[in-house]
């Protein structure tokens, strides 16, 4: 008699014992999916929140300039480049900017090349010290730099600018800041229909 309440015993721990393991990996099995399905929803909401920052949508086609400008301007991509033109003339300015403050109406920029129809030439770039030189630059031509605590500029409503650059254009700023002394790391994005290209700033560093 004492061994089969013995043996009934002994089965029904070992029932209990299973029962409790399967519930124990039933939990932990619950807890991983928890886990696993809350990291993938951060790295979709972080997918999700680069690209917002990273690919912002092209311009309406049927804006008028002047609204294509403002369009433009308010959404401006921290390190990208660029082109400033006249429309009424031909002085153009390649800017790699930073932000745009609506309330002052400036671009602030890392730095910018201003090129005047008559061929003059003068940068701004940010640096730690406010200062003035003058170079040599492109043969008989002079390079003003200016060395600016917090470069920015106006753009004006007769101008237009444009988030594609021509390579002739980005040969030219680069040059000039290598007149300047600095030596830039820059990304060449895709090309746009004109020719022109993407270019976004990766990293500064003074020669």
């Amino acid at each position: 008699m004492e061994t089969i309440l013995l043996k009934h015993l002994l089965c029904m721990m070992c029932v209990i014992g299973v029962v409790t393991l399967i519930a124990c990996l039933f939990w932990l099995w619950r807890e991983f999916f928890r886990t696993w399905r809350e990291k993938k929803a951060k790295q979709k909401e972080g997918c999700q929140q680069q690209k917002k920052t990273t690919c912002l949508p092209e311009p309406p086609l049927l804006l008028t300039p002047k609204e294509r400008r403002e369009y433009m301007l308010n959404h401006i991509e921290d390190g990208r480049f660029y082109a400033i033109s006249s429309l009424r003339g031909s002085d153009t300015t390649i800017v790699c900017a930073e932000r745009y403050d609506t309330e002052e109406q400036r671009l602030y920029c890392y730095a910018y090349l201003s090129i005047s129809g008559r061929g003059d030439y003068n940068l701004h770039i940010i640096a730690p010290i406010g200062k003035t030189k003058f170079c040599d630059f492109l043969g008989k031509k002079r390079l003003r730099i200016d060395l600016d605590l917090i470069p920015r500029c106006v753009v004006f409503e007769e101008e237009n600018i444009s988030p594609y650059i021509t390579d002739r254009e980005y040969n030219t700023f680069v040059q000039s800041l290598q007149t300047a002394g600095f030596d830039w790391k820059i990304e060449k994005g895709k090309e746009n229909v004109l020719g022109s290209y993407k270019y976004f700033l990766k990293g500064t560093r003074t020669k």
